[in-house]
């Protein structure tokens, strides 16, 4: 009987902490975001460092926004190629148990892992499996 009433007290407090953990990263990191830098690492493993990028993110959790746009090229790859990411949507959610954003709408949601998060630096990463790169984005604080 102890161990059954211990094992749902031990379940809520997870639960409890969950949420908190939760609501504690998603006011860290609400906000205004711009783009610092971004690393590329592509399909032969080659790590490419690009500080000559442009963008902004801009998270919202009380109504789930996600709006941004970011854009690069790779001179070494794909032709010099302009990339774009659009991180607007209206299904903004974070998932602590995974510590995973997901941004976007509908077909163009992704999930983005949360590298690192803090009053002045929040950096995500996503594959691109369409180009076969791991795409690693910085922002500071705006």
């Amino acid at each position: 009987m102890r161990f059954k009433l211990f094992g749902i007290l031990f379940l809520c407090f997870l639960g409890v902490f969950s949420c908190t953990k939760s609501k504690r990263v998603e006011r860290k990191i609400q906000g205004e975001w711009v783009l610092k830098e971004m690393r590329i690492i592509d399909g032969q493993g080659f790590t490419h460092y690009l500080d000559a990028v442009s963008g902004s993110l801009t998270l919202d959790f009380d109504n789930q926004i996600s709006e941004g746009l970011v854009s690069f090229q790779i001179e070494s790859i794909n032709n010099n190629q302009l990339f774009t990411n659009n991180f607007s949507g209206d299904s903004l959610e974070y998932n602590a148990d995974l510590n995973v954003l997901y941004m976007g709408e509908n077909q163009e949601r992704r999930v983005f892992s949360l590298i690192l998060h803090n009053s002045r630096d929040l950096v995500i990463e996503y594959y691109d499996l369409l180009n076969y790169q791991l795409r690693k984005f910085i922002f500071t604080r705006s």
